[in-house]
């Protein structure tokens, strides 16, 4: 059976409409009224009729549930009307697959069992916990809870359908030689790697590099991360990034290379002149400046790296808060041990508990071209790209800019019709026209107000409404 971009769509869409829904044990969902609710294998039923099928689906349970999916052997399968692959493992998936069904099962089966599924990456699950749900509340592929897998064959067919615009968010993790080399068991579309701690070459770098090459070409991956630890001996620390890199197959178009400023080892005060100087060195090596990304916690970056380059992309480090660093595209919020709520997960396959990473409201691909992956060469770092509807810690910046006409660096911001938006006052009277004063003795707050006056404007396809409501609902 051939899976359709369109079918694809039309289930994440069916599956957003009704997130949130309560878990009804026995239901499934109701074409006619969103607020009705189902158990997991209703959930997963619907689902799969929409991907197979688009908005001609049938919907119901069509006879089956989890124990449709037990005592079945390895192979192509008919589960009801769909046709499925059941697999031994989670790694046995291939990267092409538009659906992971995982389930577990117990006992007599019945309220003992549970399943789920994965569309074109975004989990679906309905459970007691939660109810219609996905991640981080709904169970990742990759946890132990899970003892059978089934997906549906791929690639998806593209026949034009624009992608479904959702909750996104992208975990992955943070490694290097301290855990075990990264296998087909990582559930994650992006993965950070470390290269060298200065000179000190990662002995786990090939082996790790040699996956994540051909995770990004088969398309496991959308996104690789290559890190160095900094050192002020930052040529010595440039050369040894070329070099292991180079000697392992070289740069892959769809890596990004990762400055990791951390005090400890370090000397004290400000290393911005050698920091910016083994930046500029990889950067000229990565052919776009873009594709140079930072990594720090909050003190570190405003003590020792004081003069950044502008338009800089950063990883935050915190356990337990967000510290919404300018830039800031991905938050690591655990070490494994330390920082990880509201059932964020602590690590995955097959590392274990381990440094992880969230970029909230990007998905792989949106945090890849934040990243410059895509991008002209010598463009310079690029503003993240969000899901419309939802805010991302990069676009704050962006709000208070589109809110004073000019750019970070306070040039004119020109609007795609040719406008320049300094030449607005949000708070002008209805009885003044829009262009007669120049937007400066406002705050913020105040202006966000009377955003409706400026729905025009746009920025990355957004507008500013659309960015400021999406700011509201994310705090």
């Amino acid at each position: 059976m051939t899976v359709t971009r369109g079918g694809v769509e039309f289930a994440k869409r069916i599956f957003f409409d009704r997130l949130g829904d309560d878990y009804v044990y026995g239901g499934t969902w109701d074409p006619n009224d969103r607020g009705v609710g189902c158990d997991c294998s209703g959930l997963v039923t619907d689902v799969l009729s929409a991907v197979f099928n688009g908005n001609q689906m049938v919907w119901g349970r069509q006879g089956l549930s989890t124990e449709s999916y037990r005592y079945k052997s390895v192979g192509e399968q008919h589960v009801g009307p769909f046709d499925l692959m059941h697999v031994t493992s989670l790694s046995d998936v291939p990267g092409d697959a538009p659906v992971v069904i995982n389930l577990h099962h117990e006992g007599d089966g019945g309220p003992h069992s549970h399943m789920n599924c994965v569309v074109d990456g975004v989990a679906m699950e309905s459970s007691g916990s939660w109810g219609c749900c996905t991640a981080p509340k709904a169970i990742p592929s990759d946890s132990n809870y899970w003892n059978d897998h089934w997906y549906v064959a791929g690639p998806i067919v593209e026949d034009g359908t624009p992608p479904t615009l959702g909750h996104v968010d992208s975990f992955f993790a943070d490694v290097s030689e301290f855990q075990v080399p990264v296998s087909d068991s990582y559930p994650y579309k992006i993965l950070s790697i470390r290269v060298c701690d200065g000179t000190h070459r990662d002995s786990n770098f090939a082996q790790n590099y040699a996956w994540m090459r051909n995770a990004l070409d088969t398309g496991r991956l959308e996104c690789g991360i290559v890190y160095t630890y900094v050192r002020p001996n930052w040529q010595d620390n440039a050369n040894t990034v070329r070099q292991m890199i180079d000697a392992n197959g070289g740069l892959h178009p769809r890596v990004v290379l990762m400055l990791d400023v951390e005090s400890g080892g370090n000397p004290g005060g400000d290393g911005s002149s050698w920091i910016n100087a083994l930046y500029n060195n990889l950067a000229e090596y990565a052919g776009n400046p873009a594709r140079i990304i930072g990594y720090a916690n909050q003190g570190d970056f405003n003590t020792m790296w004081v003069s950044r380059p502008k338009g800089l992309r950063v990883i935050a480090a915190s356990y337990g808060s967000n510290p919404l660093l300018p830039g800031q595209i991905a938050h690591q919020y655990t070490d494994g041990a330390y920082g990880a709520n509201q059932g964020l997960p602590m690590g995955c396959n097959p590392f274990g508990n381990c440094d992880m990473n969230v970029a909230d409201g990007l998905s792989p691909n949106d945090f890849a071209a934040a990243c410059g992956i895509g991008t002209a060469a010598g463009a310079g770092p690029v503003a993240a790209t969000g899901t419309r509807g939802l805010i991302t810690m990069a676009q704050p910046q962006d709000i208070v800019n589109m809110l004073n006409g000019t750019n970070t660096d306070g040039s004119p911001l020109i609007g795609p019709d040719g406008a320049d938006y300094r030449m607005v006052d949000l708070l002008a009277p209805d009885t003044e026209p829009l262009d007669e004063k120049q937007n400066t003795t406002r705050s913020v707050f105040d202006q966000i107000t009377t955003l409706s006056k400026v729905l025009t404007r746009t920025h990355n396809n957004k507008t500013l409404f659309d960015m400021v409501s999406d700011l509201h609902d994310k705090m």
